[in-house]
């Protein structure tokens, strides 16, 4: 996992706020999310929540996503409470797998230098993935290390 220092943090977020009035502006345009949009003409009352998905996404697309989440569940690593990730993100890479992983933590504390939550990793590009209940464990050993600290 890498770290950025305040510099890169500032200079990453300014660049994400100057390009997101345009991706916004690409993002509308390619949906054609207007009120004469054929999508939201038909009547959506009574349908099901596949009819729905199927409506979003085509039909097509989301039986290609049942195959991919069906392949997953064959796969040793699979876990029903385990992120189970189809498709890397960030390289498109079908190779991910549940995992541990450390977190390092710098907090200048001696004592408590990474804590381990349970995750995925791409075997591709080598990015880790981490739940919100264990982005929310990295925090309690943060500030269980500041107060240790002290």
């Amino acid at each position: 996992m890498s770290e950025f220092d305040d510099e890169d943090k500032k200079r990453i977020i300014s660049d994400f706020e100057s390009i997101l009035p345009k991706l916004w502006e690409r993002a509308r345009s390619e949906a054609k999310m207007d009120t004469e949009s054929e999508f939201l003409s038909e009547s959506l009352e009574g349908k099901s929540i596949e009819e729905l998905w199927e409506m979003a996404y085509g039909i097509e697309s989301l039986e290609e996503q049942k195959l991919k989440r069906e392949a997953r569940k064959l796969k040793a690593d699979y876990g029903e409470a385990e992120l189970n990730i189809l498709v890397c993100p960030l390289c498109n890479h079908d190779q991910v797998i549940n995992s541990d992983v450390d977190w390092e933590i710098t907090s200048g504390n001696k004592k408590i230098k990474s804590i381990k939550v349970r995750g995925a990793v791409c075997l591709n590009c080598s990015e880790t993935f981490v739940a919100s209940d264990g982005v929310k464990a990295v925090l309690k050993a943060i500030q269980e290390s500041k107060r240790i600290k002290e």
